[in-house]
């Protein structure tokens, strides 16, 4: 029993000239991240971790929405968000929603969004931000603002 192998055939100087001119042009016309930004196209690239943190929150708002038995259209009139909107927040589309879209949303079905920032390392050096889901109404707000000032009123 023999094995048939395929082998390529050699390209000529020219084929190889033509394929390297193809993938320059590729190249081109798909730049990578570094060269994006540089071109200033993008700001620049979401960590995955944050990436990763929004899916998982849409993810929660998407079951809460299911849950309650309520369609996009249900969410669309309670939140005054587009049908088109809710679903590109839903399947990952929208990369960066604005708060007020996410509280929109969260509240459209009777949930609410807080936000927190936690310490990533022990040394209290590289914090990141944190999101939270909650059921039912918003925590209360302190009585008095926050000056950022430790016992005393500011000037």
């Amino acid at each position: 029993m023999s094995e048939k192998t395929h082998a390529k055939p050699a390209l000529t100087p020219e084929q190889q000239a033509a394929v390297m001119a193809i993938r320059e042009r590729s190249r081109h016309d798909r730049p990578g991240p570094d060269e994006l930004i540089d071109r200033g196209e993008i700001d620049e690239l979401v960590p995955h971790g944050q990436f990763m943190e929004l899916r998982m929150l849409t993810a929660q708002l998407r079951r809460l929405r299911e849950e309650r038995g309520l369609s996009l259209t249900d969410v669309s009139e309670r939140s005054g968000l587009t049908r088109a909107a809710i679903s590109r927040l839903e399947n990952g589309w929208n990369l960066n929603p604005t708060l007020d879209t996410l509280f929109r949303y969260a509240a459209a079905v009777d949930a609410h969004v807080t936000l927190a920032a936690t310490l990533t390392a022990p040394e209290g050096v590289t914090c990141r931000g944190g999101v939270v889901l909650t059921q039912g109404p918003p925590p209360a707000m302190p009585a008095e603002p926050i000056t950022g000032q430790s016992g005393g009123a500011s000037r």
